[in-house]
């Protein structure tokens, strides 16, 4: 056989090169200058693999944007030949090809298809064998990665390669290490020796906090691509050098698939439980179903197991937790906590949910919550629901029950069971004309027995109907609808004794006008095109004044006064009582639309009810053998003035403002101020402040003043640092009810946040404080309490989750 010697292409290695084309090489099936494309393919499978292999063993998360811009990968040559779709280029010093034997490729070995590029200094192919040996180093670049190895042997037909001292940089997640040995089978297995994995910045000269801060490690890395399986031996994780998890096998995903195994603990500390830690276990039963068992070691406390089961299938999913604490070391008993959800489509448009929540006593969430900002509920509901709905109407049936937990709460103002509650609702589209029915009907059936004492167990029936007519007309630029209905109510009681008649009924008509106008027009503002509106609109309403003080009150309140309670149909939330009226109310409001982009730019609106009678209709309750009243009429000729202001006029601004105010006293019952300064850059500050004061008579719904104000923010520092923080003040008590601060630092690295607490947990004025830590290491998981759920809740516009 005679060999040849030449160069591929007469310019200059990296200058440029010039697709070859020649017979094929016997025995290979492949054309000569798909030689390299031979080992093009199988270095692309050797790259794409520790990619993969490094994503999938420790999924990239978090913001990447505090990374170096350089990441100190070598520039790829350049080729000025313009590259044809998946041609193949190849520039060398010498080439020398044998029939048979071997095939040498020397000198600054360029190899290029499309994206993917291959340097090497010597290459030789067998052709007997169908290989190819890479001698020399080697770097090989593409859109996802840069990979660099001291040399490798490739088995072309079983695409297979194995490198020895590679060096790996993925580009999109920066995650980057190396291995003594890399084994890959393209498509089935990838195997390294000494394999390490790190998303930190390499050393660099003097101290930086940022490089090599975490490295991990593993003595033989398999992962099995048919199977999605991988596994390691000999894992460790080193920060700044030192061991801090070792585990001599380890078995994880290669995808988002979910696998057994233990998930990253967390920790925190708090004045009511002192330092604890979870470390919790997940149980990855089928595809549908899965658990997780986590014990949870609180030093004053004791040592509590705590268990979620969820599961999910095309029709339903629900989901239990359970936590048990034996011997609770500072209560002095056992405590326990039950919660089960379910919801399920049933035929036809049918819904069923199902909720069962119990704790074993009333300090349960004050003292034991695992969650950050839940340390107190008031009520927790069991309950089973049964929706189904038609084109124009809905069939709800409900069983609820109630444990409650707020221990301020008066035995009298226990909510009562509902076994059941069927309600009926009918609503067709509402027309421009002609005339509309609705009808709102239910039935419920009370209980209380056994949560109070037996001079308060009074149950029964109330069955609730409430059909209206309306004659709607509607234009343009106005609207016009009368209507007129008729409540009837219905009850049977059971233990009313002397108090109630056994079947007290209630029937009360109701007459409404509500009207409106809709005028615009175009106007200009701050040099910006914007639409004009006036809305202002008139409702009446009549409702007749009947004593109501023969009814129990089962479920009943008072709406909370704002601008849209001015609007409801009655002033109580319940069946229980309806509330007379003879009123007139009207109202103001005016947008700003900016005509370039439609979005409301801000708003003012203002209104005012004026009464032509006395509402007299109030709540009542039992004490004792007596009713009581509960409450006082209103004997007020108008209620008090509403006027609400938003605007987004100044860049980066939010600016908001509520104002209740009371002619009659000439004092303000409501006022809130809220500023939202948010400028590029996830910066953020928040700045509010509220009063409230208790109106007088029947419509007194809060009987606590409020004088407060309550600032947070969130802002960096320069590229990594950030604070945030919030600060609850009560102006009149001069006292702080709640006060956070902390400190978030985010590299490509990793990322810390430290929040420190302090909050009011109860009426007698008692505090928690508790310090909350949250870890991650960039590329590889978190660890710490989910400070992130908190802070997105406390702080508006909080978006500096990691």
């Amino acid at each position: 056989m005679r060999a040849t010697t030449t160069r591929a292409t007469t310019t200059a290695p990296g200058d440029g090169a010039t697709p070859l084309s020649s017979p094929r090489l016997p025995g290979t099936g492949w054309p000569r200058a798909l030689l390299p494309a031979g080992l093009l393919s199988c270095a692309v499978g050797a790259a794409a693999q520790p990619q993969e292999a490094v994503r999938n063993f420790a999924a990239p998360r978090g913001d990447l944007s505090a990374c170096a811009v350089n990441p100190g990968v070598p520039a790829r040559p350049l080729l000025e030949t313009a590259a044809e779709p998946g041609a193949i280029y190849i520039d060398a010093d010498d080439v020398s090809i044998a029939e048979k034997g071997v095939s040498r490729l020397r000198g600054n070995v360029n190899i290029r298809r499309d994206a993917q590029q291959l340097r090497a200094d010597d290459v030789l192919y067998d052709h007997s064998g169908d290989s190819a040996a890479l001698r020399g180093e080697i770097d090989f670049w593409d859109d996802a990665l840069y990979l660099r190895s001291d040399g490798g042997d490739l088995d072309l037909e079983r695409r297979s390669g194995l490198f020895a001292n590679a060096d790996y940089y993925l580009y999109n997640t920066r995650a980057r290490g190396r291995a003594d040995r890399l084994f890959i089978d393209v498509g089935e297995v990838t195997e390294g020796k000494n394999m390490d994995f790190t998303t930190c910045d390499p050393p660099r000269p003097g101290w930086d906090i940022d490089s090599d801060v975490w490295k991990v490690s593993a003595r033989e890395l398999r992962l099995n691509h048919e199977t999605d399986r991988g596994t390691g031996k000999h894992v460790l994780l080193t920060i700044k050098k030192i061991p801090v998890f070792y585990s001599p096998y380890m078995s994880f995903p290669l995808s988002d698939a979910r696998k057994t195994g233990f998930l990253t603990p967390f920790f925190g500390a708090s004045t009511n439980g002192g330092a604890e830690l979870h470390t919790p276990f997940y149980w990855n039963i089928a595809p549908n179903f899965d658990a997780t068992l986590t014990p949870r070691m609180i030093t004053d406390r004791g040592l509590m197991a705590m268990g979620e089961f969820r599961y999910l299938t095309k029709t339903m999913r629900g989901g239990l937790n359970l936590e048990y604490l034996p011997d609770d070391e500072v209560f002095g008993r056992d405590r326990s906590l039950i919660q089960f959800g379910h919801r399920q489509r049933l035929p036809g448009r049918g819904r069923l949910r199902l909720g069962y929540n119990r704790v074993s006593d009333l300090r349960y969430f004050e003292d034991l919550s695992a969650h950050l900002g839940l340390s107190s509920q008031r009520f927790l509901s069991r309950h089973a629901d049964i929706d189904y709905s038609g084109r124009h109407w809905s069939l709800t049936t409900r069983l609820r029950d109630y444990q409650t937990v707020d221990q301020t709460l008066a035995a009298t103002s226990k909510p009562y069971k509902q076994l059941p509650r069927v309600r009926f609702n009918y609503r067709p589209p509402v027309g421009r004309r002609g005339v509309n029915l609705r009808l709102n009907s239910e039935v419920v059936y009370f209980d209380r027995r056994g949560e109070v004492g037996a001079g308060f167990n009074i149950t029964g029936m109330r069955a609730d109907f409430f059909p209206t007519l309306r004659f709607p007309y509607r234009g343009e630029g106005a609207y016009f609808v009368p209507a007129v209905g008729l409540r009837y109510t219905q009850y049977s009681l059971q233990g009313a004794g002397a108090l109630f008649k056994s079947s007290p009924s209630r029937v009360l008509p109701v007459v409404s006008v509500n009207s409106g106008l809709f005028l615009d027009r175009y106007t200009n503002l701050f040099n910006r095109p914007y639409l004009h509106t006036l809305e202002p609109r008139l409702r009446y309403l009549y409702v007749p004044d009947k004593s109501q003080s023969h009814l129990p009150v089962f479920d009943t309140g008072v709406y909370n006064i704002s601008y849209n309670s001015l609007f409801a149909r009655d002033r109580f939330t319940g069946a229980d009582r309806m509330g007379d009226t003879n009123e007139f109310t009207a109202a103001l409001t005016s947008r700003l639309i900016d005509r370039a982009t439609g979005k409301e730019t801000g708003f003012f609106r203002i209104a005012q009810s004026y009464y032509l009678a006395d509402r007299d209709v109030i709540r009542h309750r039992v004490s004792g053998d007596q009713v009581v009243a509960d409450g006082a009429a209103f004997t007020d000729s108008y209620s008090p003035v509403f006027a609400e202001l938003r605007a987004t006029f100044v860049k980066d601004w939010i600016f908001a403002l509520e104002w209740h105010w009371q002619p009659k006293h000439g004092a303000t019952e409501k006022f809130g101020a809220r500023a939202q300064y948010r400028p590029p850059g996830d910066k953020v500050f928040n700045f509010r402040y509220r009063v409230r004061r208790s109106a007088a008579g029947e419509l007194r719904r809060n009987l606590t003043d409020i004088d407060q104000t309550d600032m947070s923010l969130h802002w960096p520092l320069g590229r990594k640092w950030s604070v945030v923080g919030r600060w609850i003040f009560a102006v009149s008590e001069r006292r702080s009810l709640e006060m956070f601060g902390g400190l978030e630092y985010n590299s490509c690295c990793f990322a810390v946040r430290a929040v420190g607490r302090r909050f009011l947990t109860n009426i007698d004025g008692e505090f928690n404080r508790g310090v909350f830590l949250q870890f991650e290491l960039k590329g590889l998981a978190g660890l710490g309490r989910k400070t992130a759920d908190f802070l997105q809740h406390s702080i508006p516009g909080y978006k500096g989750g990691f």
